[in-house]
């Protein structure tokens, strides 16, 4: 078990983050949802 910054494991913190107030950041809980809904699109560079 890895533990973040000597408080949660992984699996806490997943936990913790699905029910976490509504903000602008994602967090996507398991690998196969990312698999079959996460769709690369394009890529660009940006320069300052």
């Amino acid at each position: 078990m890895k533990v973040y910054h000597g408080i949660w494991d992984i699996e806490r913190a997943l936990s913790e983050l699905k029910y976490y107030k509504m903000n602008d950041q994602y967090c996507m809980v398991t690998q196969q949802f990312i698999d079959t809904k996460l769709v690369f699109i394009d890529s660009y560079e940006v320069t300052p």
